[in-house]
């Protein structure tokens, strides 16, 4: 596979692969400490197999079309000057863009020649429309926004954990033919992010100085669909309210976790969905909604394994720059009577729904309180409030829950970061319908004033609002989504 375009008479921008990996990871350590002032990523000094594995990913999306990632480099030696990568969502005709500058670079304009290529190669991919998200404070970076024609369209509080705090991004955008740089095309209907909120790790491979770089057409990936980027297209400023958060969301793979995984994705939300089996993770990220910039990842831990969750949140903030929301929705269940539950059930029960819950808020908000930003929500249960019969184990885990969450919240809440649970009433998941679809289940309906169970999507909405910003100010509470059924 082979791409080249010319940027200036000296530098070409190439398509990165594998084997200058070392060499990349040499140009980011040499620029990590300036870095650290504008990229979320920078805050944690990559490994050579985190450059590595972030390369190995950028090819793969290459290869399956959702991605450009490029090295601007010197025609003639092969040195790096900066980095910048195009991602294609296909399906919603959405894509993103985001660069670094090697310092010693800086000062030339290459930046903004190297975008006005981007342009051009995105309008050659169908896209209509461009926008750019940095954080308000850098300069650079706006100014890059406007020298290619850009206009501020929207603001996000908050949406960036950068070392000395929580900083705002501002969204830039306009249409790739309102203005056309030098050789912007105009072709089919699409929209295109184009983002300065960096990827995790730098965006591009550092070339040998040995690599000769001939210049030759790039694959261009099907053009989209007639409806390709409709959706939102008559409110071009408007940003999903989850857009450029990040977050991981345990017990995933299934039930009311994937509905909670889907629905964070669908506001915009990047999402690692954690599992106990990895490629049951992988898949379940591979089918969730990609909206604007977002990345969706799919990692495997046992919740009660202390070193595997705290692998997960290292792997989340390495690959994708910070951690704002944690989810945890991992649990599990024995349904006896009290006199033929057995203490090992008692104790791993325990194990996973209460000292897991706890592993992971911990692991998370070390990241969180780090960046004085963060949201985490814990699936608890009517049965935290209310005795059910034959669940003794669970209803002591949904219990002791309520003190976890309460305290946590009492103590991580002036930190930025809040803790809260939802509550639900028996929930329509494979799980519930098995155990409940029953005469049993048929008496509990009953006793619930709207006369139904919960649907996961109605659970997994009550999460997505304590996951916002709209939630800022509910901290240490129980939302309950039962019906009514504590009421009595």
């Amino acid at each position: 596979m082979t791409f080249s375009r010319r940027v200036d008479a000296d530098h070409v921008l190439v398509l990165r692969d594998a084997v200058a990996s070392e060499a990349l990871h040499g140009l980011t350590l040499r620029n990590l400490d300036r870095l650290r002032a504008w990229e979320p990523w920078a805050a944690h000094r990559p490994r050579q197999d985190d450059t590595e594995a972030f390369t190995r990913a950028q090819m793969r999306s290459y290869r399956e079309g959702t991605s450009l990632p490029l090295l601007l480099v010197h025609g003639s030696t092969g040195a790096p000057a900066a980095s910048l990568g195009l991602g294609l969502d296909r399906s919603a005709g959405i894509g993103e863009r985001g660069f670094w500058i090697d310092q010693a670079s800086e000062g030339r304009g290459l930046v903004s020649l190297a975008c006005h290529v981007l342009l051009d190669e995105a309008a050659m991919r169908g896209m209509r429309r461009v926008r750019l998200r940095t954080s308000v404070a850098n300069a650079r970076s706006i100014a890059v926004a406007r020298r290619l024609g850009m206009t501020r369209e929207a603001t996000l509080r908050k949406a960036m954990a950068l070392p000395d705090g929580p900083h705002d991004v501002a969204v830039f955008g306009r249409r790739i033919d309102d203005a056309p740089g030098p050789g912007v095309g105009r072709r089919a209907p699409a929209r295109m992010v184009a983002t300065g909120q960096r990827s995790p790790m730098p965006e591009g491979v550092q070339m040998s100085s040995s690599t000769a770089f001939p210049v030759s057409p790039a694959p261009v990936p099907p053009a989209p669909g007639p409806d390709a980027g409709r959706a939102g297209e008559a409110l071009p400023g408007v940003v999903p309210e989850l857009a450029g958060r990040v977050a991981v969301v345990t017990g995933g793979t299934s039930g009311i976790g994937l509905a909670v995984a889907g629905a964070l994705a669908a506001r915009g939300a990047s999402v690692v969905v954690v599992g106990r089996e990895p490629s049951r993770a992988e898949q379940a990220a591979a089918g969730l909604p990609v909206t604007g910039a977002a990345r969706h990842l799919g990692l495997a831990a046992d919740v009660s394994d202390e070193p595997a969750v705290e692998r997960v949140v290292a792997r989340t903030v390495a690959e994708l720059g910070k951690l704002d929301i944690l989810v945890n929705s991992a649990g599990i269940s024995v349904v006896a009577p009290a006199l033929e539950a057995s203490a090992d059930d008692m104790r791993r029960i325990l194990d996973v729904n209460v000292v897991g819950s706890f592993i992971a808020s911990r692991a998370a908000a070390r990241v969180m309180l780090a960046a004085g930003y963060g949201r985490i929500v814990t699936l608890s249960s009517q049965a935290g409030t209310v005795a059910v019969d034959e669940h003794t184990a669970y209803c002591a885990s949904k219990f002791a829950l309520t003190g976890l969450v309460r305290t946590l919240a009492l103590e991580w809440g002036g930190g930025g970061v809040t803790v809260n649970t939802v509550s639900p009433t028996v929930v329509l998941t494979e799980l519930g319908r098995r155990v409940w679809d029953n005469d049993k289940g048929e008496a509990m309906k009953r006793e619930i004033p709207v006369g139904r169970f919960a649907e996961p999507e109605e659970v997994a909405a009550a999460v997505a609002f304590l996951a916002s910003d709209q939630a800022a100010m509910v901290n240490g509470a129980d939302l309950v989504v039962d019906g009514g059924y504590t009421i009595h």
